[in-house]
Order: C-alpha cells, then structure tokens, then sequence
C-alpha cells in the first residue's frame, strides 16, 4: 500500500479565509488599520480591530511567510542589493558617452550605467514651428556618497563608533558608591549611638 503523505499547511493556510486576506493586505501596505478597509471593514476602529487580528494566533507568522514568499517573487536578495549599491556607488558619468564623446542613447547605456541614474530630463529646443533646433538631455545620478557608506557599513570598513570620555578628554572616573558600612554613613550601626 502507498500511503501518500500529505504536506503540512503552511501558516498562511491554516488560517480563516478573512485572515488570510487581512494578511495578503498588511503584506502590501504594512498597516492594520489600512489592511482592516481594504478587506471591506466597515466599524469605527479599524486600527484596533486590525490590532486584533494581527495579534491573534498564527497571523504573524503568517505574515512573516507571506513577506518571505513576496520578497523571493521580486528576485530580492542580498546579492542584488548589494550589486545595485555597487552600481550606484562606482557609477561613472563618462559611460554616458561613447568615443566620440557622443551622448548614448538611453535604451543602448549598459545595465550597471542605467541603474546609476535617478532620472532623466530631455527637452526640445526649437524656435516654435515644430521643427526642433536640438534636445538638451539632463542626467541626474543617485547620490553615490549615501551608496558607499551603506557599502562601507555592509563590509565593516565604515561603523560608527561613540567614544565618551570626561571634561577636557580626560578618562571616566568610576563611580564611588558608598554603602555605609563602618564609615558613618547610613546603616552604620557604630555612629548612631555616639
């Protein structure tokens, strides 16, 4: 006889189906009160009915696995990002040109260029009759300082470091506790009967 064994339910698939959607929409928005709507509540607290719901048995981990799945659907991994952060940081504007020191087209710049580049502006300049006199393109780079830092932070070459020390850099002296043992402060029992 073979016996087939059935898989386990994940989290998601245990719960009731109006906790499932309150967890396909918190997945999207990320808030309790937004998801509440979007599943058709109809009360007066949609955030704390959310609350609720989120709290209840099962629904974190369900929404931990359901993150989990949305993020492996996107391609998202720590590669990619760290790939993209290294495109952005090492981005080079002298790409944008080919030999003859010619703008490329944008649908020809290679991947790791294109992903340097937060924006463009390309405007037509004419003299009013239609026909156009040139086009002025303006590039606009991701903020390359921000990517390395982030880089330098993933690579432990970069962290930030809190020094404190006493006045004029002088070291922290250690504090001085004084628990009244025989030296006349409190609870010692040899002062109070002089």
């Amino acid at each position: 006889m073979n016996a087939e064994v059935k898989p386990e339910k994940t989290a998601y698939q245990k719960l009731p189906r109006r906790h499932q959607r309150f967890v396909d929409e918190f997945v999207d928005c990320g808030k309790a009160a937004e998801s509440m709507r979007r599943i058709g509540f109809k009360g007066r607290r949609p955030d704390i009915a959310g609350w609720k719901i989120k709290c209840s048995p099962g629904v974190q981990e369900a929404i931990e696995e359901r993150s989990q799945q949305a993020i492996q659907e996107a391609g998202v991994n720590s590669v990619r990002v760290l790939t993209e952060a290294a495109r952005v940081a090492f981005f080079d504007h002298r790409r944008l040109f080919d030999a003859e020191g010619k703008l490329i087209p944008t649908h020809q710049l290679p991947d790791d260029v294109a992903a340097g580049l937060a924006g463009i502006e390309i405007i037509d300049i004419g003299d009013g009759e239609e026909r156009t006199a040139g086009r002025l393109s303006k590039y606009r780079a991701w903020p390359k300082v921000e990517a390395l830092n982030l880089l330098g932070k993933y690579l432990k070459i970069l962290s930030e470091r809190h020094e404190i020390t006493g006045k004029d850099g002088a070291p922290l002296a250690p504090p001085i506790i004084n628990i009244g043992f025989g030296n006349g402060g409190p609870g010692d029992s040899s002062a109070e009967g002089s």
